[in-house]
């Protein structure tokens, strides 16, 4: 496809010739909206390689590898089942323009928010040459009626659950934040942002903390307002577990385990990711593909009855995956415990 073909293509899909996802048409306008030129033309070459594939698949051919590409540049910061669910569709183009102070813009440019996870990618600008990076610094995100999703002070105790990855590129700055959750259903209509200061770095090495107030709030789509998680109940009582629960959503596998009594004598060094494994369908998936959220009791002689873990490679959009049950392997018993669907 030469240049001229490329301008054609932008051109019908900015005009709306092509009938395309409502997302893809946000994201575009986005990058129309962008103000530095090489950036826009980066990003239009990301959408123009999409929508040329959404196009062929409409005629029955797929370059996968481009679209994948494509959805896991939105969020630099993700989990194989955020990267499937992105790839499906599920995220929300955030359409707003940058919020400015001290000569730095702060946006949010899309977002991933289920029951168990909050992922949002940001987006930094400012003209001084000499900064490589930015990320937030003090800040707080919370819902409807203030109820706190997040809450960052260096002088504080964190409050929640974050993971963080920077990316710079032509002095606007990407940082995509990985929130858990991890609480069952949430009921937000709205996310807002109070972001009193930054940390800059800059290409001498130096470091400075930039105060200011970026405070906005986004609107959520129905698509992300809407609690479609899948519940999970034990199939069978047994003598060793006392309950065992499970939810299912766009971008993770929460289960919650209570044995009768403790797993004892078991060597205290080893790895908590060797006491359970899950299958799903004939497809294992090892406890080092998770993270144990809590574990009660002390672990180094006795480990406790209560589990609760999250698997971030199992999502509602996993390939190949049985929504019906799932096969938890308690080790240690040599048992299997089998957890079926609730269907209201």
């Amino acid at each position: 496809m030469n240049n001229n073909e490329l301008d054609n293509l932008i051109k019908n899909i900015y005009s709306k010739q092509i009938s395309e996802p409502p997302e893809f048409e946000m994201a575009i306008r986005n990058a129309f909206k962008d103000k530095k030129k090489i950036f826009i033309k980066q990003k239009i070459m990301k959408l123009a390689t999409v929508m040329c594939s959404f196009v062929v698949i409409l005629s029955g051919i797929v370059y996968a590898k481009d679209i994948e590409k494509y959805f896991k540049s939105l969020f630099t910061n993700s989990t194989e089942s955020i990267d499937s669910a992105v790839e499906n569709g599920y995220f929300q183009a955030i359409d707003m323009d940058f919020i400015y102070d001290n000569d730095i813009g702060i946006k949010v440019d899309n977002l991933v928010l289920d029951d168990l996870n909050l992922d949002i990618s940001f987006c930094y600008t400012t003209s001084n040459k000499n900064i490589k990076s930015i990320c937030l610094e003090q800040y707080k995100i919370f819902g409807d009626n203030e109820e706190l999703i997040y809450e960052y002070n260096r002088d504080k105790a964190s409050v929640g659950l974050a993971n963080y990855v920077n990316r710079a590129e032509k002095h606007e700055f990407d940082e995509s934040i990985l929130f858990g959750l991890r609480r069952g259903e949430y009921n937000f209509n709205k996310i807002y942002f109070e972001i009193n200061s930054l940390t800059v770095s800059y290409i001498d090495n130096n470091r400075e903390i930039i105060k200011g107030k970026w405070n906005f709030d986004i609107k959520l789509s129905n698509q992300m307002k809407k609690n479609s998680s899948i519940y999970y109940a034990l199939e069978e009582e047994n003598e060793y577990v006392k309950s065992c629960t499970g939810i299912l959503s766009e971008t993770g596998l929460l289960i919650n385990l209570e044995l009768k009594n403790p797993i004892e004598k078991i060597n205290k060094h080893i790895d908590i990711c060797e006491l359970f494994n899950l299958r799903n369908n004939n497809i294992e998936y090892k406890m080092e593909n998770i993270e144990v959220l809590q574990i009660g009791g002390n672990i180094e002689n006795i480990y406790a009855s209560e589990f609760s873990f999250k698997y971030g490679d199992v999502g509602k959009y996993s390939s190949n995956i049985d929504l019906e049950k799932f096969e938890l392997y308690i080790v240690p018993l040599d048992i299997s415990i089998f957890l079926t669907r609730v269907h209201n």
